[in-house]
């Protein structure tokens, strides 16, 4: 970073006339558009819930996925007639579709529940760190597509861990099933159909999106944030039958405990970010977006993560 401000990051205007589809999936307002100004191809609006800082912690996450070096949804500011949100463009190439965990996860865990369209979100017990470790094994599931690789991870689990570790640091509380997949590649036949996992997506439910100020104030004033970052769950559950999920931490290590090489690559990946780079990231974010006070609580909550973090890497070794 230079000693100037960095500019704000732009806002796509949605065009009136753009193509567009329905999205079923989710509990908000959202529809693809197809985008030509722009060059980006399918794009998915979504629109943040009033009160809350869905679409500020929506762009901040994958900023900060790219900086972590995590494959990821691109996401921008958007705005479509008087409404404000963001868009995600689509990761799919021509020949390519979308599965979820839980259409892997019906194959092979017993009793694994169908989901109930009238609690499409709803946590299930059977979701837990075995059970999609185990998924992700149980095919021969590549690397992300285009993904710049990181040294030292060469596996599919072993991205994912990076996922659960970017979730402990940004406090995503929405790791259910649905959002985590991989990408089916169906090519004309002779040629065998791949499957690869999906860059990491929708982290709206993060860095304390759904607080009000006033609360965010109280908490910083009374130094109450590493507390409440410490609250944060995960939708991953440790075994099928327990009452609640695991912490986001407790998820990461978790997964960790039989990869121990991968978490070490990504927790010293983090570890060594500027943190002053990161404030800057979320600081570009447009007033319409987020009040000053929302961005500096969430870069507390990175803050109080981060040393949660630190505290966990003595386990992983020097090695």
């Amino acid at each position: 970073m230079t000693g100037c401000e960095a500019d704000p990051y732009p806002i796509i205007e949605v065009p009136a006339d753009a193509l567009r589809k329905d999205e079923q999936m989710g509990s908000k307002g959202k529809f693809w558009y197809k985008d030509k100004d722009n060059d980006l191809g399918w794009c998915l609006f979504k629109q943040g819930r009033t009160g809350t800082a869905e679409d500020f912690a929506e762009k901040a996450a994958a900023e900060l996925a790219a900086m972590l070096g995590l494959p990821h949804a691109r996401v921008e500011f958007a705005q479509s007639g008087d409404r404000f949100g963001t868009i995600s463009v689509c990761c799919l190439r021509d020949g390519e579709f979308l599965r979820h965990g839980n259409d892997l996860l019906l194959q092979i865990v017993e009793d694994y529940p169908r989901q109930d369209p009238t609690h499409r979100f709803a946590r299930v017990s059977q979701h837990t760190v075995s059970a999609v470790r185990d998924a992700m094994t149980s095919v021969f599931l590549e690397l992300p597509v285009g993904w710049q690789t990181v040294r030292g991870i060469d596996s599919a689990v072993g991205v994912f861990i990076g996922y659960l570790l970017f979730d402990a640091w940004i406090g995503n509380t929405d790791r259910h099933h649905e959002n985590w997949a991989w990408v089916v590649s169906a090519p004309p036949w002779p040629q065998s159909w791949t499957c690869h996992l999906c860059p990491t997506f929708d982290h709206a439910s993060s860095l304390g999106r759904e607080l009000q100020d006033s609360r965010r104030k109280q908490l910083l004033d009374n130094r109450g944030v590493d507390a409440y970052a410490a609250k944060g769950r995960s939708a991953l559950f440790g075994h099928q039958n327990d009452p609640v999920p695991l912490g986001t931490l407790e998820a990461f290590n978790a997964m960790a405990s039989e990869h121990a090489k991968a978490a070490k690559m990504w927790v010293d990946k983090l570890l060594a970010l500027d943190q002053a780079e990161v404030a800057a990231t979320l600081r570009r974010v447009p007033s319409q977006f987020a009040s000053n006070l929302t961005i500096e609580f969430a870069i507390e909550i990175l803050s109080a993560n981060r040393r949660r973090i630190e505290h966990l890497r003595k386990e992983f070794g020097n090695d």
